[in-house]
């Protein structure tokens, strides 16, 4: 069985930093949908995606050059090392995590079984 994570976002070509405000999360049987809101645009996002390791669980990612945390954001989830997490504990999704690497936002969903990424924009 394939799964797969669609990620809705807007991007564009920007110098300035976006504020990553909103993160909702949708969960189905075999996918899954975050819907990411920002300020502004983002850059067009890179993605990959890894099986689980040992006890560690697959992983979806996505990285957004140039975007930020907002403050908000921040405050509504808990962070641990260097990750704010969003528990989702359903259908097989574990968590979201969104944390800084360098330049860039990266946002993650952690899973039972390893998925397919997509990104599409919308507006």
């Amino acid at each position: 069985m394939k799964f797969l994570i669609w990620v809705l976002v807007l991007w564009g070509a920007r110098a300035e930093a976006s504020e990553l405000t909103q993160v909702k999360v949708f969960v189905g049987n075999g996918h899954a949908q975050l819907l990411l809101v920002g300020n502004e645009t983002f850059n067009r996002p890179e993605t990959q995606s890894s099986g689980a390791v040992g006890t560690a669980p697959a992983r979806a990612q996505l990285k957004i050059r140039g975007a930020i945390l907002s403050d908000g954001l921040k405050s509504d989830y808990a962070e641990s090392h260097g990750r704010w997490l969003i528990p989702v504990n359903r259908k097989g999704i574990r968590q979201v995590t969104l944390s800084h690497v360098g330049t860039a936002l990266h946002v993650g969903v952690e899973s039972d079984h390893k998925r397919i990424v997509r990104v599409r924009e919308i507006s």
